[in-house]
């Protein structure tokens, strides 16, 4: 049964994307209104994100929500033909002299990224830089396998490395000490999970107490790579663009935390100037924590 799903995808995926945008707004008024997919636990983020907004206009903003969050999974599985001019056209990049400095006094950086615009697009970044240098994308396997390895087969296409979450460490001392340069993708607005609290970050996030994973700015200290942040702004649907901005050049200079607050403020800075293209279904203030 999922190879057929998968076939029938595929040959979905070959219309243009304009013409995939209805069946998007389909399916997002499916998973609102009928589904009503995590609809509590979307309200109730939203609400406390923005205690200033009225019902009326959270109700509104949850709209906008759903429709890019369709639009992003239909966009993702679209990429699987998509030609890297297509990339380029549709994701544009500024600042990308701030990678290329830092990686000529750096072996290597990270760039902090989050689940904000079309992440998924951000792991053919290196289909977009005229230099070629070394991009290793780090995942968390997904749970449903089926899906798994189709957003695998989808990113595999981008020139890009592949490196699973419990891999990374070997995979870091491996590159360091070979003297491999590059950059490491960083997705860093997840929730923690419950092991090590005491490795937990807690700032004001969004109105909110929340904890932050502070492992980017660890290995950062550790291998003494520069930080970058993307900040991903969406122009239209099907279209994107990702400033890379200097988070910090010494990070062996800074104090624990540091890193990760700025980033927490630069990502707060984002969302509240475009609320709607992050990944609101997600648990990101679970209680348990």
């Amino acid at each position: 049964m999922f190879w057929i799903f998968y076939a029938f995808l595929w040959l979905l995926m070959w219309l243009p994307l304009p013409l995939l945008y209805p069946l998007s707004d389909f399916c997002a008024l499916l998973m609102y209104h009928v589904l009503r997919y995590r609809r509590k636990l979307v309200r109730r983020n939203l609400t406390h994100s923005f205690p200033e907004k009225s019902l009326k206009e959270i109700k509104r903003l949850e709209w906008r929500v759903y429709r890019n969050f369709v639009d992003v999974m239909i966009e993702s599985m679209y990429s699987i033909h998509m030609s890297k001019k297509e990339i380029k056209r549709r994701l544009t990049y500024s600042g990308k002299e701030v990678l290329d400095e830092a990686l000529a006094k750096k072996q290597a950086a990270f760039i902090m990224t989050a689940h904000n615009g079309n992440y998924e697009w951000l792991t053919g970044a290196k289909l977009s830089f005229e230099k070629d240098y070394n991009y290793f994308t780090i995942y968390r396997a997904l749970s449903n396998k089926h899906f798994d390895k189709i957003m695998m087969d989808v990113r595999q296409r981008r020139h890009n490395v592949n490196i699973e979450m419990h891999d990374l460490m070997r995979k870091l001392d491996e590159n360091h000490n070979n003297g491999v340069t590059g950059f490491y993708g960083m997705i860093a607005d997840q929730k923690p999970s419950r092991k090590n609290p005491q490795h937990w970050h807690w700032t004001t996030f969004l109105h909110q107490d929340t904890p932050f994973l502070t492992g980017t700015e660890f290995l950062a200290r550790k291998y003494d790579y520069a930080v970058l942040y993307a900040r991903m702004s969406k122009l239209g649907r099907g279209r994107y663009h990702c400033h890379l901005e200097m988070l910090c050049d010494e990070p062996t200079l800074t104090s624990p935390g540091e890193i990760t607050e700025k980033y927490a403020r630069m990502l707060e800075q984002d969302l509240m100037a475009a609320p709607e293209a992050w990944l609101w279904t997600h648990n990101r203030w679970r209680k348990d924590l």
